[in-house]
């Protein structure tokens, strides 16, 4: 009985690590386009940007 729940459990795991990733993946893409467009447009007139 418990080696049968065990094999229910691994595949709902990668399942879960799966979804987790691919939405961390997705966030990270989009803040770091956003850096990427921040960097961009420092470059291009970095008078806008004082710190």
């Amino acid at each position: 009985m418990s080696l049968s729940k065990k094999h229910l459990e691994i595949p709902y795991l990668i399942n879960v690590l799966l979804h987790f990733n691919f939405e961390t993946a997705r966030l990270f893409e989009q803040i770091s386009h956003h850096c990427g467009q921040a960097m961009i447009g420092v470059l291009r007139n970095p008078s806008t940007y004082q710190v």
